[in-house]
């Protein structure tokens, strides 16, 4: 495989998984030509730009596999609620399962996997983000209850969601929106609010048809 950088995090991740396969073998025979392997893959972790052959990327595969449970441990993103609620601790957790995931990806492991590589969390973390900064909100509503919302952001895009539906991580995408585009937009709702306007108006209690938490997520990042 071609040449790959390492980060040091990575480097110390795969240092560590590879020393722990090699305690393992320690009291086994018949494992010499293995743990050489794995002595060999330590010595070319001290060095830059990294070549692995298949095999060996396997196993650095294998390692940061084995790696994986310890890193989303306690960690259950439920819906995109649970990301706006999630505690800086949290969200270190998710970026080093980002991190982890990155790692695969540059020793070939999703082109070899039926898996394909898991949208990255801090991707939702920035579109959330984006959210909070939203210009202004179109909202349409029968007698007072928000029943669909629309904020519009400050690059020309806009994210669209009916209330009644649980908003998960990978719904928040984006659309654009601009010029004539997007007062046709405005336009198809009942009414463009301010933000602040749209955090009250989204406050008042809903019908037992509404989504509970989508209502609870689009109120937290409203204020």
């Amino acid at each position: 495989m071609a040449k790959i950088n390492l980060t040091a995090l990575e480097k110390r991740w795969l240092n560590e998984r590879i020393q722990h396969r090699l305690a393992s073998f320690k009291d086994l025979s018949g494992f010499s030509k293995h743990t050489k392997l794995l002595n060999g893959l330590l010595g070319k972790l001290k060095t830059d730009a990294l070549q692995f052959t298949p095999y060996e990327a396997a196993i650095c595969c294998g390692c940061i596999n084995e790696l994986m449970p310890e890193l989303t441990a306690g960690i259950k993103v439920e819906n995109a609620l649970s990301l706006v609620r999630a505690e800086p601790a949290e969200i270190a957790q998710l970026r080093c399962i980002d991190a982890a995931n990155d790692l695969l990806e540059k020793l070939g492991y999703f082109k070899r996997a039926y898996d394909q590589k898991p949208t990255s969390y801090q991707s939702y973390l920035t579109a959330i983000a984006k959210l909070r900064d939203a210009k202004h909100v179109c909202l349409s509503l029968s007698d007072l209850e928000v029943y669909k919302i629309g904020l519009v952001c400050g690059d020309g895009t806009v994210l669209t969601w009916e209330m009644r539906d649980t908003l998960e991580p990978r719904d928040l995408r984006f659309t654009e929106r601009r010029g004539a585009a997007l007062a046709a937009y405005e336009h198809s709702f009942m009414r463009v609010a301010s933000v602040a306007a749209a955090a009250q108006l989204l406050e008042r209690p809903l019908s037992a048809i509404y989504d509970r938490q989508t209502q609870q997520f689009f109120t937290t990042i409203l204020n």
